[in-house]
């Protein structure tokens, strides 16, 4: 059985937009998974220890983890959300599923729905080089 890699953006200075990136993090992870699409988010596993344990939040800290998570899965999905184009942790979980083959997909929420759905649209080799 495979899965795949939720990559989502996380960190911030401000612990409301931490937070709310989470629980983006979370409602696309319950979605896929009530839908029997088997996924692994780092933020929505390791989000409690990092506030329990006082553990480094930023992506070079997880770096090593989250490509150990990411060579055994099959693809990655981009989670669409406010920043990511930014977030330096989701570039280099781009640039890895890249050089590990693996097919990528833009996983957008359809904010008019509550409880939200999802639009899984491909993510292309011009986008990568656009980062």
């Amino acid at each position: 059985m495979s899965f795949s890699y939720l990559a989502s953006h996380y960190s911030s200075p401000d612990p409301e937009i931490v937070q709310t990136r989470f629980l983006a993090a979370e409602a696309a992870t319950a979605w896929c998974l009530r839908h029997s699409l088997w996924v692994y988010s780092p933020i929505v596993h390791c989000h409690a220890l990092c506030e329990a344990y006082q553990m480094p939040s930023d992506a070079e800290f997880w770096k090593e983890y989250n490509f150990a998570m990411l060579a055994r899965s099959s693809k990655l999905l981009l989670l669409n959300i406010d920043g990511w184009k930014e977030s330096k942790g989701v570039a280099a979980e781009i640039a890895e599923a890249h050089r590990l083959h693996l097919p990528i997909r833009l996983i957008t929420p359809r904010s008019q729905y509550v409880p939200p759905t999802y639009i899984f649209s491909s993510f292309e080799q011009h986008e990568l080089e656009q980062l």
